[in-house]
């Protein structure tokens, strides 16, 4: 009767394997384990095959975003008050000097961090995709790449190393070619148009909307 209710179970246990994990062959808990642990390190492997524009673009993208609110709010609006241009590029100076010296560096390293992990968020979610995929390892996946969060702790000398080089970049003042200069101009001009609509809808929504608004909508 122990060997009849034993096969019964097996019976049972295998029939919900194949049911519902079809594209996988029955594996012990070791096999589970090791295919587990590949299938994250194929993960993990993908990320080497992005191209670097592709991760520049991202991060310049991300740090921008945390970057600019510091840059006008505390550089370049204040700025704008000096009466001439030495007095000007002083003040822009100082305050350049002392944000490299102390946030600056570690908010870089901070966007690097946050890129890093999205893309390999990505790369599991792309693997779902897949022909033959199967979702018996999505909460390892995700355990995983949780646990890996909270844990990764970046090289300390990062920061101090990121720090002497901003600080070297901005004390150079020279633009070396053309190119740099039109694409300096250009990104400017974006960041100004981009935050003079930000600051205008500011306005308007404090403000609420005018008598032909009102009228309108």
């Amino acid at each position: 009767q122990e060997a009849d209710t034993y096969r019964a179970i097996r019976y049972n246990l295998e029939t919900e394997w194949k049911n519902t994990f079809p594209y996988v062959r029955e594996m012990d808990r070791e096999e589970l384990f090791d295919k587990g642990r590949n299938e994250i390190l194929d993960n993990l492997v993908s990320l080497s095959t992005i191209p670097s524009v592709k991760w520049e673009k991202k991060i310049k993208e991300r740090l921008w975003q945390k970057l600019q609110s510091y840059v006008f709010e505390h550089i370049f609006e204040p700025a704008q008050l000096k009466t001439n241009l030495g007095s000007y590029q002083t003040f822009v100076d100082v305050l350049l000097r002392d944000w490299s010296q102390h946030e600056l560096p570690q908010t870089c390293v901070q966007v690097g961090w946050e890129v890093l992990y999205d893309e390999l968020e990505r790369a599991a979610k792309d693997a779902e995709h897949s022909r033959g995929y199967d979702h018996i390892f999505d909460k390892l996946k995700k355990e995983v790449i949780t646990q890996t969060r909270n844990r990764h702790q970046w090289d300390g000398k990062a920061i101090t190393r990121l720090r002497v080089i901003q600080g070297t970049t901005l004390d150079d003042h020279t633009v070396h070619t053309k190119a740099q200069w039109d694409a300096a101009v250009n990104f400017l001009e974006d960041a100004l148009y981009a935050r003079i609509k930000e600051v205008n809808q500011l306005i308007s929504d404090l403000r609420g909307p005018g008598l032909l608004s009102r009228w309108v909508h």
